[in-house]
């Protein structure tokens, strides 16, 4: 076992011992006095959920889609060219896609995506952990027309410390733009994220780096009695 999948396994037991103190974090946007088009900026926090959307702003709106609250959250610019290195795979995450960083990790998220029906969306969650590693993903489609919310879930064993949202908005059979709606990647609406968080003790990054120097000690010890017996 090497350090890494050393202190990966460490983390996850921890996570996992601490499971039944995990407390429930909504942002539901209704509660925080926003008014409609009110620009939140680059990368507003709030109940300590960071969110952002590439070089873009986070923009309220009111009313949302059909089904949903009074309030959300869109990207400033709602349109914009959509890069996909993939055509193959509809629900890959575009340019500039939702954000939602966590400042302690979660075990599983929820989120509301939606549209007014204009065009063909994709929808996609995405938890990220340590190193960038994809750990789970939710997709759904709006059609044409469909005027509404789905609700997208991810959960997983391992620290969730961020999820990519939104949509790709690619139609390959033909929709409201002519078969490629790309230029409407992640002009969808958010609303209602729900994450459940669980603390991690303060003292963990001090455990993990005396952790790591044993294990490295340990492997010298080794490589230093495999030598003598060589000899």
């Amino acid at each position: 076992m090497n350090a890494k999948t050393l202190v990966g396994a460490v983390i996850a037991a921890l996570i996992l011992f601490t499971g039944g103190n995990a407390h429930a974090v909504v942002v539901d946007f209704e509660s925080g006095g926003f008014v409609d088009n009110q620009d939140l900026g680059a990368s507003p926090t709030i109940n300590g959920i960071t969110f952002s959307a590439g070089s873009r702003t986070i923009v309220i709106q009111d009313p949302m889609p059909a089904g949903n609250g009074s309030i959300g959250i869109q990207r400033s610019g709602f349109t914009e060219p959509g890069v996909l290195a993939n055509p193959g795979d509809p629900w890959q995450a575009s340019l500039n896609p939702f954000r939602a960083d966590f400042s302690v990790a979660a075990l599983s998220v929820s989120i509301d995506l939606g549209d007014g029906g204009q065009d063909i969306d994709n929808l996609f969650l995405r938890a990220y952990g340590a190193g960038d590693v994809l750990l789970d993903f939710d997709t759904d489609t709006l059609g044409d027309g469909v005027n509404g919310m789905r609700t997208l879930t991810v959960s997983s064993a391992s620290p969730i410390l961020y999820v990519l949202f939104g949509s790709s908005s690619f139609d390959p059979i033909g929709g409201a733009q002519g078969g490629d709606d790309r230029f409407y990647a992640n002009s969808v609406y958010a609303d209602n994220l729900n994450a459940s968080l669980v603390p991690i003790p303060a003292a963990l990054p001090l455990f993990l780096s005396g952790l790591v120097a044993l294990f490295a000690v340990a492997r010298r010890r080794r490589g230093s009695v495999s030598s003598a017996a060589a000899a």
